[in-house]
């Protein structure tokens, strides 16, 4: 009897592993894609830069910092 207890605890304590990880894999997962659309939003700015559309590449940087407010702590080196 204590022996399937023992396990019953053990059994338990993986699905807690299991579920914790997977969390972690969900954040991981969200945090690839918000960096590859930022990585986007830097490559349109860019050629909007290179195009001379100053104005709409300023506007798309202004409103990608409301999504990425750790922009606005990093230097910008564009």
């Amino acid at each position: 009897m204590w022996l399937r207890f023992r396990n019953w605890k053990n059994w338990k304590f993986k699905i807690k592993n299991e579920k914790r990880e997977m969390k972690n894999l969900k954040k991981n997962i969200i945090q690839e894609r918000t960096f590859k659309f930022f990585l986007n939003i830097i490559d349109l700015y860019k050629i909007l830069k290179k195009s001379n559309e100053y104005a709409i590449g300023n506007q798309i940087l202004r409103s990608a910092t409301i999504f990425f407010p750790e922009l606005l702590k990093q230097p910008r080196r564009i």
